[in-house]
């Protein structure tokens, strides 16, 4: 009998990159952060997403910002500004 085709098999398929289990989820982006997140995940916005906060990592191993903030300072609230995509004109 030859073996079955399909299926799970263990040891098959791509390792998982990260040790914890990925959990799928929807944000809503300003529209001017989809490119160059897109653009630091090698055209993988989570990717991007997942580099850029792992970048805000301290050598210690603590994020330069609170997580799970109960009442961040007002000026968290505030719009951001859009990042700048194109370079400024020759002065």
């Amino acid at each position: 009998m030859t073996a079955p085709r399909g299926g799970r098999r263990p040891g098959a398929g791509r390792p998982p990159e990260y040790i914890e289990p990925m959990v799928r989820t929807t944000i809503t982006l300003p529209q001017s952060y989809v490119e160059p997140l897109r653009r630091q995940g090698n055209g993988n916005l989570s990717d991007g997403i997942r580099f850029v906060i792992e970048e805000a990592r301290t050598p210690t191993g603590y994020y330069v910002f609170a997580f799970g903030r109960e009442n961040p300072p007002p000026d968290a609230r505030s719009p951001r500004q859009p990042i700048k995509t194109e370079s400024a004109p020759p002065a």
